[in-house]
């Protein structure tokens, strides 16, 4: 761009080149919005922090947040 910024795309290449430091076999596959398998010795976690939603009137009265017991048992 010619007033000096950086593209996305550009950002994503430098991003890339950049050692994250993880552990040796660690491996982390993007889903796509924000979930995450993170697969290590054989044995994968998937992250989706929108397998849960908080209801947004708890949100809005700032209400705490619990884990759901009986998602998480699934």
């Amino acid at each position: 761009m010619s007033d000096g910024r950086v593209d996305d795309a550009q950002m994503a290449r430098e991003l890339e080149l950049v050692p994250l430091g993880l552990p040796a076999g660690l491996e982390v596959v993007w889903l796509g919005v924000s979930g995450y398998r993170l697969t290590y010795e054989g044995v994968s976690i998937f992250i989706d922090p929108y397998l849960s939603r908080v209801p947004l009137r708890a949100l809005l009265l700032r209400r705490r947040t619990l884990p759901d017991l009986a998602m998480i048992e699934r």
